[in-house]
């Protein structure tokens, strides 16, 4: 059952170290994320599933590893250890079948010695938010931490509503009901990389528009907001370089059989030419 969920920005720049020198904006982006994600865990979940963009849709409940080197940053420029899970012959891919999900076929880059099992490193922005998730789990936590990365549109291609439903079924079996586990999700995910001269990529003017409408759905989140996160257009998404649209479509299925959400901890932060968006929902299932 969901109910719990942090929403932090997708970006690196979430883990002490990963900036470089300058990292004197970034303690406000960092401290609302942070914000978000502990309110999650004082919810009492016992279950958390990371979920955050990459090159590929795969599922690791075991055998991950965080490492920021596709981005160029070594593993002792950052200032808090980065998690791993041990592979294990047991690594399947929970909730979405018995066998890895199309596209896990990326090639790992270690081996679990015990096991053969393979150990895949993954994506830079889920490996930042999986290390900010792991610092802020209290010391007694039971719990399971697992991610699941999801493709990103690509700018100028065209996205089949096939895709878009297979995200929404990845949220469906995260929050399935035949379990008694309390999910709690950190969906990591950025506005558009396209918001004014000070962005990453070439100023676009539909951004600013796009940028407002989408915080106002993600600090709102009642069913309304909800609705419209699903009708958000993926190509657009991608022309933009908005990162989260993937995730917050995992988040919408997630959701289906949620009610009531009670929003808190919100925070609208600019920094280095993007506008982050953090928040946490509470969520409260609908009565049958």
């Amino acid at each position: 059952m969901l109910i719990a969920v942090a929403l932090v920005p997708g970006t690196v720049l979430l883990v002490p170290g990963a900036g470089g020198r300058d990292e004197g904006g970034l303690a406000a982006v960092r401290d609302a994320a942070a914000a978000a994600i502990g309110t999650m865990f004082r919810s009492g979940v016992d279950r958390v599933v990371v979920v955050a963009p990459g090159r590929v849709d795969r599922h690791l409940a075991t055998g991950w590893r965080a490492g920021l080197g596709e981005v160029g940053i070594a593993d002792d420029q950052v200032r808090w250890p980065l998690p791993a899970r041990s592979a294990t012959a047991s690594n399947a891919v929970r909730g979405l079948g018995a066998g890895p999900v199309a596209g896990t076929s990326g090639a790992p880059d270690s081996r679990g010695t015990e096991t053969g099992v393979d150990v895949v490193t993954v994506s830079a922005v889920a490996s930042a938010v999986l290390t900010m998730t792991e610092h802020l789990s209290p010391d007694s936590w039971p719990g399971v931490l697992e991610v699941l990365e999801v493709r990103e549109p690509r700018p100028g291609a065209r996205t089949a509503a096939s895709r878009v439903e297979e995200l929404r079924a990845q949220g469906r079996a995260l929050a399935r009901a035949d379990t008694d586990e309390n999910l709690g999700l950190v969906v990591a995910g950025s506005l558009s990389a396209r918001n004014g001269p000070e962005a990453p990529l070439a100023a676009d003017d539909r951004a600013p528009g796009a940028d407002r409408d989408v915080a106002e759905l993600l600090v709102d989140g009642g069913r309304e907001a909800r609705r419209r996160l699903e009708d958000l257009d993926p190509d657009a998404a991608g022309d933009l370089g908005m990162s989260g649209w993937a995730p917050w479509q995992v988040l919408v299925g997630a959701c289906r059989q949620v009610d009531e959400v009670e929003v808190d901890d919100v925070a609208r932060i600019r920094s280095f030419g993007v506008v982050h968006v953090a928040a946490s929902w509470r969520c409260t299932e609908a009565r049958s």
